[in-house]
């Protein structure tokens, strides 16, 4: 369970990273044709680099020290069993509540759109549907349909 914690902290801070540098160096470019590559492949990188095992930089150690420290893991462990339960349920209903946040926030820029479908006169061109609007965050695109 702890392995699976680190691995999507691991996902999180590359996802963050590369979102970062999008952010800083390809958001305004929008003829530039590396930021469609960028973006495709910064799930599958994201995904995949936290699985490589770096061991470069790691340096010996005595063995003396792994001893100390599972003696010292021993006496804590038997002082913090019942908080570390509590670590675990926070954690996991902080990101309930994230989850739950974003999906609410996806769910209503759907109905947003839907609004605007039926809201504005749509014209179809070429497997477009071109709706004619005088909303301030337009331009703007979704799928097949393209609000002026």
């Amino acid at each position: 369970m702890e392995t699976i914690f680190i691995y999507f902290g691991k996902v999180i801070l590359t996802s963050g990273v590369m979102f970062l540098y999008y952010r800083l160096f390809l958001k305004d470019k929008t003829f530039h044709h590396y930021n469609r590559f960028y973006l495709l492949s910064v799930l599958l990188v994201s995904l995949l680099l936290p699985l490589l095992k770096v061991s470069y930089f790691t340096l010996e150690v005595n063995n003396d020290i792994y001893l100390l420290i599972n003696i010292l893991k021993d006496f804590n462990s038997k002082n913090n069993l019942s908080h570390d339960f509590i670590y675990l349920k926070f954690a996991a209903l902080a990101f309930g509540l994230v989850s739950v946040f974003f999906l609410a926030k996806l769910i209503y820029g759907l109905a947003k759109i839907q609004q605007f479908k039926k809201q504005f006169s749509k014209e179809n061109f070429e497997g477009i549907n071109f709706y004619q609007t005088n909303l301030q965050e337009a331009p703007f695109s979704f799928f097949r349909n393209l609000f002026w």
